[in-house]
This record gives C-alpha cells, structure tokens and sequence, in this order.
C-alpha cells in the first residue's frame, strides 16, 4: 500500500480521539472524578500518536498532491496547520501529563484549563480537516486519478 494512501486512513484518529477527549475535559469540569482526566490523558496521548503519524503521511501524500495546478497556497496552508497540530497536540499531552502528576487537574481551574487546551486542538483540528477537505473535493487532490479512470470506464461503456 502507497503511503499517500494511508494518509487519508489516519487522519480520522486525531479528529475523533481530540474530539473525545474534550468531552472527557468538559464531563470532568461537571463531574470532578480523577478517572476523567485520566480517560482524557490517554485518548489525548492516542490522539497524538494519530496526529504525529497523520501529518508525515500527509508529507508523502503532498508529492503526488503538488502536481494539481493552482493548489500550492492551500497545501502549504494545510501542511502548516497540519504541523502546528501535531506540535500543538505533543505540547498539550506532556502539559497533561505534568497537571495529571502534580495533582493539578484537582481544583476546577486546572480542569478548565485542560478544557480550554482540548477546546484549541478541536479548532486546529478543524481548520486543518477544512483545508483538506478544500484540497480533495474543490481540487481533486489524491482523486484525482480516480476520477480519471472514471471516465475512461464511462467512456468505454459508450462505446
């Protein structure tokens, strides 16, 4: 298998487990159990692994991607965002991990803290899925060939 193909496969890991964890975040600021800010640190931490592995398969995937004309912006754009995720979750994690270990998720200013990091990752990740999305169903990137073999099937179907 292509890694430009695993690329697409990956990127749903960091969208759901962030996503979740911020609702771990926010049930926690309700309900102020340690086994939250746990359950929290561990999607967070699996939702890291996913953005890591997501933005170097979207570094093989762009090769392919920049030969689409007019595209080169949005790409950068979306590399951009996509590092600054990646960055941005790793940073967050070992902040987790430091409230979890000095006990600072206890008070309800530590938890709203941790809410408000997860809140800012859920935004990255959707200004970056945004951008993707941009690139694959306004530019046909990574379908376009797909698209292509399409219409040679369509075409020989006429026939």
């Amino acid at each position: 298998m292509s890694t430009e193909l695993l690329h697409p496969m990956l990127v749903h890991f960091p969208i759901a487990l962030l996503a979740v964890a911020l609702l771990f975040d926010v049930a926690a600021l309700f309900f102020p159990k340690a086994e939250l800010v746990r359950a929290s640190l561990y999607v967070s931490a699996l939702g890291a692994l996913g953005a890591v592995g997501a933005y170097f398969t979207g570094e093989a995937a762009e090769e392919s991607a920049e030969r689409l004309p007019g595209i080169e912006a949005l790409l950068e754009r979306h590399e951009d965002l996509g590092k600054l995720l990646m960055g941005g979750a790793i940073a967050v994690l070992v902040i987790r991990l430091a409230f979890f270990w000095r006990r600072w998720h206890e008070p309800i200013a530590g938890r709203a803290v941790l809410a408000f990091l997860g809140a800012v990752l859920v935004g990255l990740v959707a200004a970056t899925g945004y951008a993707g999305g941009q690139l694959v169903y306004e530019h046909g990137a990574g379908v376009a060939p797909i698209t292509q073999r399409l219409g040679e099937m369509r075409h020989r179907a006429d026939d």
